[in-house]
């Protein structure tokens, strides 16, 4: 959907109501469950991610911010959700600026993803008629908790062993991971396809940016460690 000049939030709200009840707008959808290798066929599969830091502060400020839609670059995007908290069923918006125009993409969160053990979250979506693509995208948070830090007796068990790590690093190491299928849809994404395709890169770059740049606050990189793409 396409604006001249940026819609209001009401008339957002009118059009995301009209299309809450309808299907979505592509096939496979569940596709993003688990990690692909191919796309299907006649779709793209992204599949990208960065280290956001080391640590539970870390990924608790990762997960309050992807929660509330935090990962959607402010340059060009803006989310609008006809929910105050992200849910499965939950029907929001992507308000997108570009060449002087605006677009509307509706989608649908398709499940939350939690789990404890490793620790996880995040949640899948799925888009609605009225989107300029078809297909699904999946944004997960992951902590590692492998040991990183830990002293050599218990890497070796030959005992509890004593964990060097400062507080605020002690929990392991945070991902951000991203994967993704997609085609363009309708006449106009079809015609384009190339600036559909750039957007999508853009997208790319800008969320793994947008993470990192949020959760470096939350607590300093060990020495020696590296966190980046």
């Amino acid at each position: 959907m396409f604006f001249l000049s940026p819609p209001t939030d009401a008339e957002i709200a009118r059009i995301l109501s009209k299309v809450s009840e309808r299907p979505y707008n592509y096939e496979h959808v569940g596709a993003t469950e688990e990690r692909l290798r191919v796309a299907p066929r006649g779709y793209r599969l992204s599949s990208y991610g960065t280290t956001l830091g080391i640590g539970e502060a870390v990924f608790e400020t990762a997960c309050a911010f992807l929660a509330d839609f935090g990962n959607y670059p402010a340059s060009f995007t803006r989310v609008v959700s006809r929910t105050i908290s992200i849910e499965e069923g939950t029907v929001f918006g992507t308000l997108a600026m570009h060449f002087g125009f605006t677009s509307l993409h509706p989608c649908r969160i398709i499940r939350i993803i939690r789990a404890e053990s490793p620790r996880r979250f995040g949640f899948a979506l799925g888009t609605l008629p009225g989107h300029i693509g078809a297909g699904e995208e999946r944004f997960l948070l992951t902590l590692d908790d492998s040991g990183h830090g830990r002293d050599e007796e218990a890497d070796k068990g030959l005992g509890e062993g004593r964990d060097h790590r400062p507080d605020h690093a002690r929990g392991g190491l945070v991902r951000y991971e991203v994967q993704a299928i997609s085609r363009p849809d309708g006449l106009i994404g079809r015609l384009g396809t190339p600036f559909f395709r750039m957007f999508q890169k853009r997208f790319e770059r800008e969320t793994l940016a947008t993470m990192r740049e949020h959760c470096a606050v939350a607590a300093p990189p060990l020495r020696g460690s590296r966190v980046g793409a």
